[in-house]
């Protein structure tokens, strides 16, 4: 379904290469990453909702974005037990996490952006998370 390809398009940016190759060098442990591979930059837009007597688009009385940004952070590279993430992978190979048995982590992020915003003004948008994440080209 539509889900799990956009799931795999995800993994296929985190790990592998713009030569096509696996991020990690697997049978390498002296050098386990790739000379090729300088890490992920990570943008993000949270969008929250707006109180009805609020009309400023930009919201001072709610959370920090880097809390924000450490939770996207840590839902995505944490242990899940979403079945969005983890069922097929899990029934094939046996393994729980997708992340973590790719040895994926966010120590490998180098770079972060966030910006929180109420929903527009007389529109029905919801409140959402976007978010991009991408390989550092060298």
């Amino acid at each position: 379904d539509e889900n799990d390809d956009s799931f795999s398009d995800f993994l296929k940016e985190l790990t592998i290469l713009p030569d096509g190759k696996f991020y990690r060098n697997k049978n390498n442990k002296e050098l386990p990453l790739r000379e090729n591979f300088y890490g992920w930059q990570l943008k993000a837009v949270f969008v929250l909702p707006r109180p009805k007597t609020i009309e400023e688009p930009f919201p001072f009385k709610s959370g920090d974005v880097d809390n924000y940004l450490k939770a996207l952070v840590d839902a995505l590279f944490e242990p899940l037990n979403s079945p969005v993430f983890n069922a097929e992978f899990e029934e094939s190979t046996g393994e729980k996490y997708y992340f973590k048995s790719l040895k994926l982590n966010d120590v490998f992020i180098q770079s972060m952006t966030g910006v929180k915003r109420y929903t527009r003004l007389a529109t029905d948008e919801k409140p959402h998370i976007e978010f991009y994440i991408e390989q550092i080209q060298g």
